[in-house]
C-alpha cells in the first residue's frame, strides 16, 4: 500500500558449496555443515582490498573507505534506518523534524511549499534514474534492490509523500553506486589472482586447486555474494603466491 520495499533476509551464498561435503558457505568461507574453511590450506589472509575511489586499503568489514569516505557496503538494516531517519540530502547528517536547515552544512532541508518539495523529489528521481542507466551501460546490470527503491520512490510521490520519495531515490542511487564499486573490487581481486596463477604455472605449479577457488569466486559474484567472491579470489591469489614461493625455494632437480 505504501510502496515500501519489503524486508530482505540475510542469506548465505546460495549455490556456492563446500568442496568437501557440499554444504553451504557463509560469507567468511566457513562451511555451515562440516565447519571447514574453503582455501584453509594457507594460514595467510589479506585483510584489505583496494578502494575503487582513492586506491587506498579498505577492509571488507568496513562500510566506508577510511581515506576518501565512499561507501563500499550497504546493509539492509542501514537502508531501513535511512528511511525512518531524516537525513540532510547535502551531507547526510541527521536533521530534526522541526529544523528548517541542516545544523552541519546549512542546507535548506524543509522547503516552504509542497510544490518545491515535489520538485526536489522529482529531481532526485531523475538523477537516480540517470545514474542507474549509466551504471547499467557500464556494468551490464544494476541490483534489483536499486530498481525496487526507485519504483517505490515514484509510488510514494504519487501518494503525496515527497520527502520519502526523495529518500528512496537517493537510496536507489546509493545501492547502484555501491554495487558498481564492489564489482570493481572483485574484478581487481580476480585479476591479481589470475596474474599470480600464471606466474606460478610458469614455474611448473599445479593450478587446479586455484582454478577451483577462482571459479567458485566467479559463481559467488554472479549470485551477488560479493564478499564471498572477493574472499575466494584473495584466497586464490594467496594460494598461488605460496605455491610459487615454495617452487622458487625448491632445490634444483627436486
Amino acid at each position: 500500500m505504501c510502496g515500501a520495499p519489503g524486508g530482505q533476509p540475510v542469506a548465505g551464498p546460495q549455490g556456492i558449496r563446500c568442496p568437501l561435503c557440499g554444504g553451504d558457505l557463509d560469507e567468511n568461507l566457513a562451511c555451515r555443515k562440516c565447519g571447514s574453511i574453503v582455501g584453509g590450506e594457507t594460514t595467510r589472509e589479506e585483510s584489505k582490498v583496494q578502494c575503487p575511489g582513492c586506491g587506498g586499503g579498505v577492509s571488507l568489514d568496513d562500510e566506508s573507505c577510511g581515506a576518501c569516505g565512499i561507501r563500499i557496503w550497504i546493509e539492509d538494516s542501514a537502508e531501513s534506518a535511512r528511511l525512518d531517519a531524516l537525513k540532510c540530502p547535502a551531507c547526510g547528517s541527521s536533521v530534526a523534524e522541526g529544523d528548517a536547515k541542516c545544523a552541519r552544512c546549512g542546507f535548506l532541508v524543509w522547503l516552504e511549499s509542497e510544490e518545491e518539495r515535489e520538485d526536489r523529489a522529482r529531481e532526485s528521481i531523475r538523477d537516480a534514474t540517470s545514474r542507474l542507466e549509466e551504471i547499467n551501460r557500464e556494468h551490464g546490470a544494476v541490483p534489483e534492490r536499486a530498481v525496487t527503491y526507485l519504483e517505490a520512490a515514484l509510488r510514494v510521490l504519487e501518494n503525496g509523500e515527497a520527502e520519502l520519495a526523495t529518500r528512496r531515490a537517493m537510496i536507489a542511487a546509493d545501492i547502484a553506486e555501491v554495487d558498481a564499486r564492489q564489482k570493481a573490487i572483485f574484478a581487481a581481486a580476480a585479476r591479481r589472482a589470475e596474474e599470480r596463477m600464471r606466474s606460478a604455472e610458469d614455474r611448473g605449479g599445479d593450478m587446479s586447486r586455484c582454478r577451483e577457488l577462482l571459479q567458485m569466486s566467479r559463481q559467488a559474484d554472479e549470485k551477488g555474494d560479493r564478499k564471498v567472491a572477493i574472499r575466494l579470489a584473495l584466497k586464490c591469489k594467496i594460494m598461488a603466491e605460496d605455491l610459487e614461493g615454495s617452487l622458487s625455494r625448491a632445490p634444483i632437480g627436486a
